[in-house]
This record gives C-alpha cells, structure tokens and sequence, in this order.
C-alpha cells in the first residue's frame, strides 16, 4: 500500500516486524509544547501527549549512535495532535511511553 503523506520520507523505515509497531505512547509536553521523553514525573497540569508507534529504523540501517557509542534502532512515532511532526524514539523512550499510556492513556482518552 502507498504511505500517507506523512510517512514519505519513511522509505527506509519498517512498518511490520517489531514488537513496538502499533503501540500506544504517553509523553508529557515541555515547556514549548513538544513531546519530550524525558519527563517522568510532570508536575500537575502538565500536557498529555499521544501517539502510535508506526515504524522503526533497526541498528543496521541507522545512523543514529546511543550514549555507548554503539549504532542503534529507532522508532517513529506519529501524535494524535497532527501539528505535531512524527517524532524519534529510542527503545527505553518507546517502553517509557507505552507504560505511561498504560498507566494514564486508557483514563486520558475516556475522561
């Protein structure tokens, strides 16, 4: 099938074969609005921000180093919030994500 607009530039990018593609993820927003992994514990009020996991980038095709200096995978999310451009994410940031949308997600998207 032929990717929506937004996942063109995604070509090299696999959308099948990985335990994470259609996982659902929770980050907070920083201070200009953007999801921002690295919010753990947001203080109250803090913007909720979802997405799908649809593709990942394994090590082999990536050129992205993590903080050991070893090539590794990527996955790409797409926000609920079109606005908002698909964003990269490391493993750890994908389980982070997934767990907090487990946590709050479920309560978020019915309240």
């Amino acid at each position: 099938p032929t990717p929506p607009p937004d996942m063109e530039d995604d070509d090299e990018w696999e959308h099948a074969g990985n335990k994470h593609i259609n996982k659902r993820v929770l980050l907070y927003a920083d201070e200009a609005g953007l999801p921002d992994p690295d919010i753990v514990n947001p203080p109250p009020g803090s913007v909720r921000l979802m997405g799908t996991i649809y593709c990942w980038l394994p090590a082999h095709k990536s050129n992205f180093f993590n903080d050991n200096g070893q090539l590794d995978a990527l996955w790409r999310c797409r926000w609920d919030d079109r606005y908002l451009s698909p964003q990269d994410l490391e493993e750890h940031e994908v389980i982070r994500g997934a767990a907090q949308y487990e946590r709050e997600g479920l309560r978020v998207s019915n309240g």
